[in-house]
């Protein structure tokens, strides 16, 4: 990479003949830097150093800038918001992405690298979600209650005691119903997630003036670079609607923490309470969990050939070594009678018995369902468990 005669000239060295490793260079004052050959001069090239900007935008955004002679490259490091964080750091991340990567104009090259933390792949398309579920924790609202229940006991009673359908064909045709009306009266999730993280006081209203928000910044920064005074009124529109936006967020959310203080003394209010702590304490783990295991000694292994290796030898020694015993199996005496069928004071004692809460199972019904049916549902449930003992097997959904 040559340089001018007047920048080199400070710099410029002479090499005296004979010192070949160039070791007591001498200062020329202005000239030319020589390097001393037999019949010819040659000027010394030195390549000059790229200059370099750099910014940081926030904690999650650094950007640099190297001008090169003939290219100018932009490298931006990000380190997007996991998954358990809000959704105002996710809306604020993507508004300083957008921010940066808008104000590089189109003749200069951008690199960007870093973690995302998104799905990333070939088959991915961007709008991937979880499958939406059926929003069980409507059934403790009364009005919702009461509707299910009398829909689901009006097909227990259009079964006629299961006459006519074998025990497979009687759980699908119950289970199917129950998913369709829970579907219909309680709703389904879109797929997000259950909303009891920072955001979960947010209402229509505020939803609304957010939306406005990002609309605004994205019209502000799609304006060409030239026309300043369109610019300068789309920027101020965003200033705007991003006040009106801190304004309504404010509203909502000092009116949401009013009411779930006064509901504190009921129990609904101190599970709400628990449910937001926890999931407060979840986004703001580092790491979800921690790869290691304890060998024979109770020494903790983190490497993974060492884990590989640990795993094989317990289960090596769990399916081929045997237990001490004599082979000998005691005497039992067998049933040769009748078994019994399952009385309804069982179901009832089972049914009570379970939490609420709890996650579902394959056939995607809580145990909740079965308690608001009371009676009915204890009915329903014996004449289809001895149904299930007359023909000696199970749905296939249970499997």
């Amino acid at each position: 990479m040559s340089i001018g005669l007047n920048e080199m000239s400070d710099r410029a060295r002479a090499y005296p003949a004979g010192d070949a490793q160039g070791q007591h260079p001498a200062p020329v004052g202005n000239g030319q830097g020589l390097s001393h050959q037999p019949g010819r001069g040659r000027r010394k090239k030195r390549a000059r150093e790229p200059k370099y900007v750099r910014l940081r935008k926030s904690d999650r955004i650094i950007a640099m800038k190297v001008m090169l002679e003939n290219v100018t490259l932009n490298l931006i490091s990000v380190y997007a918001p996991q998954s358990g964080c809000d959704d105002v750091a996710k809306e604020k991340f993507w508004e300083d992405f957008d921010a940066v990567t808008m104000t590089i104009p189109a003749n200069e090259e951008i690199y960007v690298g870093g973690d995302f933390n998104g799905h990333v792949g070939r088959m991915n398309v961007g709008t991937e979600r979880p499958p939406a579920k059926i929003r069980w924790h409507m059934l403790e609202k009364n009005e919702c209650a009461i509707k299910f229940k009398e829909r689901v006991i009006d097909k227990m009673i259009e079964m006629n005691g299961m006459e006519g359908l074998n025990a497979n064909e009687c759980w699908n045709e119950m289970a199917n119903y129950i998913r369709r009306v829970a579907k219909d009266v309680l709703g389904e999730s879109k797929g997000k997630g259950v909303i009891d993280k920072e955001t979960w006081w947010w209402n229509e209203e505020v939803q609304g003036v957010l939306k406005k928000k990002k609309q605004a910044f994205k019209e502000w920064q799609s304006v060409e670079t030239g026309q300043e005074v369109e610019k300068e009124i789309k920027r101020t529109e965003y200033i705007e609607c991003k006040k009106k936006a801190k304004r309504a967020v404010a509203i909502a959310r000092t009116a949401a923490q009013d009411n779930l203080y006064e509901s504190l003394n009921s129990p609904k209010g101190e599970k709400q309470l628990y449910r937001l702590a926890k999931a407060r304490e979840r986004s703001s783990r580092d790491m979800a969990h921690i790869k290691c295991v304890k060998d024979d000694a109770g020494k903790v292994i983190t490497k993974d050939e060492a884990i590989k290796e640990r795993w094989k030898v317990y289960f090596e020694r769990l399916m081929n070594e045997e237990n001490e015993w004599g082979r000998v199996l005691e005497h039992r005496l067998i049933n040769m009678g009748a078994v019994k069928e399952i009385c309804m004071d069982e179901v009832r004692t089972a049914v009570r018995s379970m939490k609420n809460g709890k996650s579902v199972g394959p056939d995607d019904i809580p145990g909740e369902v079965w308690k608001l049916l009371r009676e009915d549902g204890c009915m329903w449930l014996t004449l289809f468990f001895n149904k299930l003992l007359h023909e000696e097997t199970i749905p296939d959904e249970w499997y």
